[in-house]
């Protein structure tokens, strides 16, 4: 769960946006929120939902809403409701661990902040305070009518807001940078037009910027201002910034402080993400990848593995229990980064070696702007280390490239949907779906061997239904360990009755969204490829050949030949082993047979003209029928 209050009011749950659409639901909720762990009295919540006009049965109403809120929040997992959402005698109480609220993490970000300010640690204190201001996403809870206790919490958040940039700028002046904050103290000072310490902090960058009259003439802004509209003078502090102005007084000038150097991290980077606990198969990969790894014998170049497979098959699992598997042949630290090559825009190489940089102990305020200098430093870093890197997800070749380490001890791991052609020395491993055995082993360690041996014809029938993908069957799973009483039969039932009649995203209902996962790879195709992959379907036979193809696609052998190259290098098709035949032989996964299908139906491409021979084809017809008959040939 992740509540965010530090701007619109919203719930996420598993990644999912689930916040109340209904006005007193969100006011109630975030009320909890904001007093999570502590119970909330009944007359507490009456006062603020409806002030001093409760209906008769304001009790009652309450009950309902809390009810209404645990069936939104959880409709997947209802046990996970009543956990969360807890009744007291006199009230609720809601059970938030300190990292899942905004608003805590923002406090504790500017404790630390605070914590460094006073020790005279500049670079440290505006890391920590830069980080809690980056919460805020515009006024807290922007998105709900408050009540007075509400009203009373967002006036406490923003004096928050308004200290943690206080100290902020206190850093920046003291690291030097007052032509920096300049433009952004005018944003304030109009805002806070009565705030004489921003008016302050203002004067004296500009001061220190040699703009000694615009500080003079801000001065004598906010005087009049006071005068005029509050019948007040400016307080001591600003009356003597103003006099030392005036005399050009040397106290005004900046300390000269020592620059804060990037010092060794006292504790080596620990990035990887917590390893799978029922981790299934890949026995003979796993052997082969440590061995590559950790192979003291090597010279010169490091070891890159690349993890490659179809979208679902389980590239990133594999790599994380890789990487821990051999982590402790890297003392220096494992670093990890999830790249985006999947995602409509792929995160930026200079980013994540900020981040690289930053966890290797290197202060915010000296990592360099350049990206090649980023990226040279990183090399630097790790020079005479031994330091593990996993690249999660990567797009390109360029973008691994600016991410490598140059120690001779360093290794790294990449996944991939993409081939990473042009990045020398990599060794790549293809992950192939399981087979029944596997596939039937993951879900007993899921599920536990019990439930999985008293319907054992299921399970191996649910395996083969989702092709042996990891991720599939890892979904069905979970879905099946939150309805304990549920047989395997009966959700195989529902299952097959949902792929026979409708899209493979209505698997989502489910607990079983691969629809996602396949489309991020299928937009990133060219609009022939995305045409080549759909109009695969018409062909008769699970296994085909270039020359089959082409009579779909209407297109020479050769053409046909490396649009299934391209369709292959995606992993939208499988390329099998040309045995005694001099043609390739490639072939539809199920899954994807059945994302391919939801692509035609949504995409609605126009029927070509059925072509002269075909023996290959099923017969094309321009009709809802050509859907059913496809549906049908689906396993």
């Amino acid at each position: 769960m992740r509540i965010q209050v530090l701007g619109d009011f919203s719930v996420l749950v598993a990644g999912r946006d689930v916040t109340p659409s209904a006005p007193k639901l969100r006011q109630i909720l975030a009320v909890l929120a904001l007093r999570c762990n502590e119970v909330v009295h009944l007359e507490a919540l009456v006062d603020e939902v409806w002030a001093d006009r409760p209906p008769r049965n304001a009790a009652a109403a309450l009950h309902t809403y809390v009810y209404e809120l645990r069936r939104e929040l959880f409709a997947e997992v209802p046990a996970d409701a009543t956990r969360f959402l807890q009744t007291r005698q006199h009230g609720y109480v809601a059970q938030v661990p300190a990292e899942e609220i905004d608003v805590t993490v923002f406090e504790r970000l500017v404790a630390d902040g605070g914590t460094a300010l006073s020790n005279d640690d500049a670079a440290r204190a505006r890391e920590h305070l830069g980080n809690a201001l980056s919460l805020y996403r515009g006024r807290a809870l922007a998105n709900i009518r408050c009540g007075e206790l509400l009203t009373g919490h967002v006036t406490r958040l923003e004096e928050g807001r308004l200290r943690a940039l206080d100290m902020r700028i206190e850093a920046d002046l003291l690291l030097g940078r007052h032509q920096e904050v300049i433009g952004e103290l005018r944003a304030i000072v109009g805002d806070q037009r009565f705030h004489e310490g921003f008016h302050a902090k203002l004067m004296l960058a500009l001061h220190r910027s040699g703009r000694r009259n615009e500080a003079l003439d801000t001065y004598q802004v906010l005087r009049r201002r006071l005068v005029e509209e509050l019948g007040i003078e400016p307080g001591r502090t600003v009356q003597r910034l103003q006099r030392a102005l005036v005399s050009a007084d040397a106290v005004l000038e900046p300390a000269i402080r020592p620059r804060v150097l990037t010092s060794p991290r006292a504790t080596p980077p620990a990035q990887l993400p917590r390893d799978i606990p029922d981790f299934t198969a890949r026995e003979t990969f796993l052997r082969s990848a440590e061995a590559r790894l950790t192979d003291n014998q090597r010279r010169g170049a490091i070891p890159i593995l690349s993890i490659r497979g179809m979208p679902g098959v389980g590239k990133t699992a594999a790599a994380v229990h890789l990487a821990h598997a051999v982590r402790d042949s890297f003392p220096d630290g494992q670093l990890f980064a999830r790249l985006g090559g999947t995602d409509a825009t792929p995160g930026g190489a200079s980013e994540f070696a900020a981040l690289f940089l930053r966890g290797c102990g290197m202060a915010a305020t000296d990592v360099p702007a350049c990206a090649a200098e980023r990226t040279a430093a990183l090399r630097t870093w790790s020079a005479d280390r031994r330091a593990l890197v996993v690249l999660d997800d990567a797009a390109s070749a360029d973008q691994v490239q600016a991410l490598l380490p140059s120690g001779a001890g360093c290794a790294v791991i990449v996944t991939s949907r993409l081939p990473l052609y042009g990045l020398p020395g990599v060794e790549t491993s293809e992950l192939a779906p399981f087979d029944v055995e596997d596939g039937r082993k993951l879900l007993a360690r899921i599920l536990g061997e019990q439930r999985v041996a008293a319907e054992p014809a299921a399970a191996i029938e649910i395996v083969r239904m989702m092709g042996g993908l990891p991720l599939a069957l890892r979904l069905i799973g979970q879905r099946l360990t939150a309805f304990p009483g549920m047989r395997l039969g009966a959700f195989l039932a529902t299952l097959s009755q949902t792929l026979q009649a409708r899209p493979l995203s209505a698997l989502s209902t489910v607990g079983l969204d691969l629809h996602a996962a396949l489309a991020s790879s299928y937009r990133k195709l060219s609009e022939q490829d995305q045409r080549a992959f759909r109009l695969l379907l018409m062909l008769r036979d699970d296994q085909f050949s270039a020359r089959d193809a082409a009579r779909v696609l209407l297109v020479d052998p050769v053409t046909a030949e490396l649009a299934l190259l391209r369709l292959a290098d995606a992993h939208f098709v499988q390329v099998l082993s040309a045995g005694t035949s001099a043609e390739h032989r490639y072939v539809l996964h199920s899954v994807m047979r059945a994302f391919a299908l939801e692509c035609l139906m949504t995409d609605s491409p126009p029927v070509d003209d059925q072509p002269a021979d075909d023996r290959h084809l099923i017969e094309v017809d321009p009709t809802p029928d050509l859907v059913g008959r496809m549906l049908a040939r689906m396993p």
